[in-house]
């Protein structure tokens, strides 16, 4: 019997002829069967039917590509990165896989290796698109903010829908920078292209209060609260500019607040961790 290598439809696969076109056929309607119960919310499903078609067709990179797409919806950044990585195994190098990769480790708070997998997306020739800012942010959470802030002005122009969180991140750097005003005048161009840009208002107050310009650093904390009020950050910088003020009695009223904003974060997790225990 005839043996055929199906490399573009089916990478990897090795038998009949007609059967290669029956694998093809096959994992067709698996994937149209699984983004059907995935349209229906029956994540559960859809994920255990692709989980299953892998096991048959293990060379089939489609299924692993539309498997990764589940788990991040699904939030399972290692089940994701599992996935991406098989796909790399099988020789697949496409840039979006390297660019799905950067933001499971930027989920997992693994910045470096995020940088890694973008920098790679970048080398394979990835198509402009929201991970380069996703790229801005972690060079700056890991202190590279000369190359943050250059990348953040090439994005300028062509992520007019990502304005405000470009801003806010350019803000950041320049408040790194000892750049107060520089960071002042960014937080308010985030904060018209988004009005309800609560960082903005965070980092406004920041930088308005090292340059001594009190009051407005109160107004923007006061604003940060107002459209954040389970945020505990703003009570706090507001409760030091009230006690600094001697007005005891509203420093005692922001204190309250940010504490029992931790207490309920503290007894919510103990609700999750014995919800886990139960499992």
């Amino acid at each position: 019997m005839t043996l055929y290598n199906v490399n573009v439809a089916s990478p990897g696969y090795v038998g009949p002829v007609e059967l290669a076109g029956e694998a093809v056929n096959s994992c067709r309607a698996i994937m149209q069967q699984a983004v059907s119960l995935a349209n229906d919310k029956k994540m559960a499903e859809a994920i255990d039917l692709v989980e299953q078609a892998t096991e048959k067709y293990p060379r089939w990179t489609p299924l692993y590509q539309l498997l990764v797409e589940f788990y991040l919806e699904t939030k399972q950044p290692e089940r994701a990165r599992q996935g991406i990585l098989r796909m790399h195994e099988l020789g697949h190098k496409d840039p979006i896989f390297s660019t799905l990769l950067g933001a499971v480790w930027m989920g997992k708070r693994q910045i470096a290796d995020a940088i890694l997998s973008f920098r790679e997306a970048q080398a394979l020739g990835a198509p402009p698109g929201e991970w380069r800012l996703i790229l801005a942010e972690a060079l700056l959470r890991t202190g590279r903010l000369e190359e943050a802030d250059a990348l953040l002005e090439d994005l300028q122009e062509s992520m007019q829908e990502q304005r405000s969180r470009m801003f806010v991140a350019r803000a950041t750097v320049r408040i790194r920078q000892k750049r107060y005003q520089e960071a002042v005048n960014y937080a308010l161009e985030a904060l018209r292209a988004k009005p309800t840009r609560v960082t903005a208002f965070y980092l406004m107050g920041l930088a308005l209060m090292r340059k001594g310009e009190h009051e407005g650093a109160i107004h923007a904390f006061e604003e940060y609260a107002r459209l954040a009020p389970h945020r505990v950050a703003p009570f706090r910088w507001l409760e030091r500019f009230a006690r600094k003020a001697g007005d005891d009695d509203q420093a005692d009223d922001y204190n309250l607040k940010a504490r029992d904003l931790l207490e309920g974060r503290r007894l919510l997790r103990m609700e999750k961790q014995r919800h886990a225990a139960k499992k």
